[in-house]
């Protein structure tokens, strides 16, 4: 393309804001394209703006190959602020700060008149940087730019203005007591807006910029940020809401939090407080074990429960479910040790020759009978395990698995986006139905098992016929039509698999989906033959047991975990 029409072409974009993808379709010449891609970037990436070490050496070859007849691309017919990262570029590529200025000045300009949020981030961002530079400056005229831009930025995004004052603290682009002040006068507008992670996020910056004033001239400003921070932590600790109030895990953290708030500022009369938020403290571990499911099931097993709490109060959340889906509190009960519970329970032996068990549905339908029990018959003593097996793991499911799940519900943090990783991450999973996966051990983390079980019942049976082809056997058979059909769970089980995966791993997976004796999960949600209140009882195992599935081959989260 000849090299007028070219820089014609390039103007005329710029100045109506349109894309330059097109021309790098055209005919151009090597130099012309690497302007052009050059140009494009930059100017369509934002990001490469924020680092105050700006990378524009790349872009010099653009800035030379234009060499004299460069003055066109900073014309007047351009954008403001194109105009401005042009000049922006300009002056950072050749250390002229008269580019620099003219940038900063343009940047000013925006932040006055501009309304859309990237675009002003963005030149709040470069405005903070510049203005460093520049000398002659006013300090007030700074401010008051600055100031401007963090208004309109909050009602938009409270955390924003948080973010552009942070930026003025590392670079010392104003006062600390002014960024000190701008934080607390938006400390009560991000709480009325319920995002509490801001509120502590300002009272941590601006306790940072009072102890960067000389000593002793800020000591009552820090002593009453500290004082503010155990209030907001004891006021999360006594919602009103009552869902809120019923989470007995997190209002027992934020006590913590203002306990160690306390110790930590060492504030008047500091020791009284401690101590009545210690009685607070386990007033609400009291009820939040009392409200465990494991004590409205036979017995008290507050010790397991108590075992599982100790664990959990050293971790943070994705440190948690790691722990939650591969410790041996959780594991799989090994095939042998429930074959020696069921040999060694003496009280079926003789009663089931003339009783024989049989499993009862709540609308009176007998679901089955059990064999009289013959320890030398294989196929009766399985009957027996899996029956027994079945009841061991709603028990498992009440007293540990429960009791872990409220424990994790209580942490902050990004549950979804955790368990995207390992599932992303795992072997095991088959690549077009993660995202299934996720959404079913998701559901399951907040407490809808019903979705969970749907979500996550027909996976695991694909799952199965994934590893089967996995392992070079094939998952269908030929009738004698000539009909392929896909093979039975029983036979994938029993037969195609017996000797890859290990047998407490197939006996769990038999028990779970498939056994009569067992819990038979495939058929009964297949068939909606689970009520509402029995995805609770019959179901956390089972979602358990997919998430312990996933896990078990997510070797780079496991391998990161280990380190931690």
């Amino acid at each position: 393309m000849e090299k007028r029409l070219f820089q014609k072409e390039i103007l005329n974009r710029l100045a109506t804001g349109a894309s330059l993808d097109s021309l790098k379709g055209n005919d151009l010449s090597d130099k012309q394209y690497s302007i052009v891609y050059s140009i494009d970037s930059l100017l369509r990436h934002h990001s490469t703006l924020h680092s105050n070490k700006n990378p524009y050496s790349y872009l010099g070859h653009m800035l030379d190959a234009l060499a004299t007849d460069s003055g066109w691309l900073l014309s007047e017919n351009i954008p403001p602020i194109l105009r401005a990262k042009l000049f922006d570029i300009n002056g950072t590529y050749k250390h002229t700060w008269e580019s620099l200025k003219q940038a900063r000045i343009l940047f000013e300009q925006i932040i006055r008149d501009e309304n859309d949020v990237d675009i002003l981030c963005f030149c709040a961002h470069r405005y903070v940087i510049l203005s460093k530079m520049d000398k002659d400056l006013q300090k007030c005229e700074k401010t008051n730019t600055i100031r401007s831009a963090c208004q309109k930025l909050l009602p938009v995004d409270n955390d924003l203005p948080r973010q552009l004052l942070e930026l003025c603290y590392d670079q010392r682009a104003l006062p600390d007591i002014e960024i000190a002040r701008n934080c607390e006068l938006h400390i009560q507008s991000a709480w009325d807006s319920h995002l509490y992670n801001v509120v502590f996020n300002y009272l941590d910056l601006s306790e940072k910029a009072y102890r960067r004033l000389p000593k002793g001239s800020s000591d009552e400003d820090i002593r009453r940020i500290q004082r503010k921070r155990v209030d907001y932590y004891k006021l999360m600790a006594t919602p009103d809401d009552e869902n809120l109030k019923n989470n007995y895990g997190s209002r027992r953290y934020y006590i913590e939090e203002a306990i160690h708030s306390l110790m930590h500022a060492k504030l008047p009369g500091y020791r009284n407080e401690v101590e009545a938020l210690k009685i607070d403290h386990d007033a609400l571990s009291k009820s939040m074990l009392a409200s465990m499911p494991s004590f409205q099931y036979r017995g008290n097993v507050s010790d397991i429960v108590e075992i599982i709490e100790k664990e959990f109060a050293l971790l943070d959340l994705e440190k948690s479910v790691c722990y939650f889906a591969a410790s041996p509190v959780f594991s799989l009960i090994s095939k042998v040790q429930i074959r020696s519970c069921v040999i060694n329970q003496r009280e079926h032996v003789f009663l089931s020759q003339w009783f024989p068990p049989a499993q009862i549905d709540r609308n009176g339908h007998t679901l089955y009978l059990l064999p009289p029990f013959d320890k030398n018959n294989e196929k009766t003593v399985m009957a027996y395990m899996q029956r027994y097996a079945g009841k061991l793991y709603r028990y498992i499911a009440n007293v540990a698995i429960l009791p872990g799940l409220s424990f994790i519900q209580s942490k902050d943090g990004d549950i979804e986006g955790f368990i995207g990783k390992i599932v992303e991450d795992s072997d095991w999973i088959p690549p077009k139905r993660k995202s299934t996966w996720i959404k079913g051990l998701v559901a399951g983390f907040q407490g809808d098992f019903c979705a969970a079980a749907n979500l996550l019942a027909p996976q695991l049976e694909a799952w199965i016929r994934y590893i089967v082809e996995c392992c070079g056997h094939s998952a269908y058979s030929i009738n004698d039509e000539g009909v392929q059909q896909a093979a039975s769970l029983d036979i994938m089980l029993s037969e195609i698999l017996k000797d890859t995966l290990n047998e407490d791993l197939l006996f769990t997976l038999d028990t779970v989906l498939i056994s009569h004796y067992g819990c038979n999960l495939r058929n009964r949600i297949a068939h909606g033959l689970l009520d509402d209140d029995q995805y609770i009882s019959d179901v956390v195992y089972f979602w358990w047991f997919a998430l312990h599935i996933c896990y078990l081959h997510a070797y780079t989260i496991q391998n990161e975990n280990d380190k931690a």
